[in-house]
């Protein structure tokens, strides 16, 4: 998890006056303010503070308590608000409850993290105006597929997994992608996680002649793996999803490790990464995605206010460009696939040429 750094840990939302002209309507920004995600709350209003203070927009920030049910008295904070739109939604509890009120209302909610398919299937059938700039499960897949099917032609790997439900889910889906493409794995096997070594796992695989390991459980499990591939000096290419994005646990994650992750910069948001550095703020975690959110929610009720449309349609039919790219919504979801291929390298995720 991206820790906040210099002046974002006291950083207080800057809301126009209620005479000053709002360009974009009146945006909430729902967002943790205590607790274990205070400072992924600060992130988002980081993001939601810069993007206000260039189009002159009125914010109103309603605190998120990541509980189950929340949903309900969010959505009522929201309305009473009189917000245009809603952003922000660290936690997918934070919009149960909310899809028929906020229906009701004309006011979207625009979430920077939550990808329920299940969430996202009854939102698209009970017309509630839910979206996210988070990508799917499936994407993940998807992109891990291709990197196999581009890069390991030949190779003889193994799927590997942790038994947790994400974990299993994840290398379910890539393998069936995989069979679609006719490449098989020579073995898949299941580990337990959090233990002190996996040098009975890595001798099979060595005696199996595998080279390359596909593995979708966590970062602290991985460096495990490749420090007893190490010590039985196995040559293994090692390549894992977003679950490597996380902090070193007791064995530290060695160079070469390669993952399918979201670029925290991408390139075509490096000039706003400066604008908040030179602010005093990391541009780390969710603070560019929370920035970009709130873009495209400004340009929705806009664009709304002129066409006479609901601000969900603007959204659900347009494209907007963004710092994360050109991003448009089927379903509520982001459509093309943001993940990228990363290789550890001195310290820190690095995408690969």
């Amino acid at each position: 998890m991206s820790r906040i750094h210099g002046l974002l840990a006291s950083l207080l939302l800057v809301l126009v006056p209620m005479g000053a002209r709002a360009e974009g309507g009146v945006l909430a920004v729902i967002a943790p303010k205590d607790g274990p995600f205070a400072e992924l709350g600060n992130q988002i209003r980081a993001g939601a503070k810069q993007l206000a203070g260039e189009k002159k927009l009125k914010l109103t920030d309603i605190a998120e308590t990541c509980e189950a049910g929340s949903g309900t008295a969010l959505a009522d904070a929201i309305i009473k608000a009189k917000a245009s739109a809603a952003i922000g939604f660290l936690c997918g509890d934070s919009l149960d409850g909310a899809g028929d009120a906020l229906k009701a209302a004309a006011i979207p909610a625009l979430s920077v993290s939550v990808h329920s398919k299940i969430l996202f299937e009854d939102a698209e059938k009970e017309g509630w105006p839910f979206f996210t700039l988070a990508p799917s499960f499936e994407q993940q897949a998807d992109k891990l597929a291709e990197v196999v099917v581009s890069q390991w032609q030949g190779a003889t790997f193994s799927i590997i997994e942790d038994g947790t439900l994400p974990s299993r889910e994840l290398a379910d889906a890539t393998k069936t992608r995989l069979d679609d493409k006719g490449l098989k794995p020579i073995s898949s096997d299941t580990i337990r996680p959090g233990q002190e070594n996996q040098v009975a796992l890595l001798r099979r695989l060595v005696k199996a002649g595998v080279s390359h390991v596909l593995f979708t459980g966590e970062r602290s499990d991985a460096a495990i793996l490749q420090r007893d591939a190490a010590s039985e000096n196995a040559s293994l290419s090692l390549l894992g999803g977003e679950a490597m994005n996380a902090a070193d646990g007791a064995v530290r994650l060695t160079d070469g490790a390669q993952a399918v992750l979201l670029p925290e910069v991408p390139p075509s948001a490096s000039a706003l990464a400066e604008t908040f550095r030179r602010n005093g703020i990391r541009p780390e975690g969710y603070v560019i995605p929370a920035y970009s959110t709130a873009l495209i929610a400004a340009e929705a009720v806009s664009a709304a206010a002129t066409s006479g449309k609901p601000v969900a349609a603007e959204l659900a039919s347009r494209r907007f460009d963004t710092p994360l790219g050109a991003i448009s919504f089927q379903g509520g979801k982001p459509t093309g696939n943001p993940y990228a291929l990363m290789v550890w390298q001195g310290g820190a995720f690095q995408p690969v040429p």
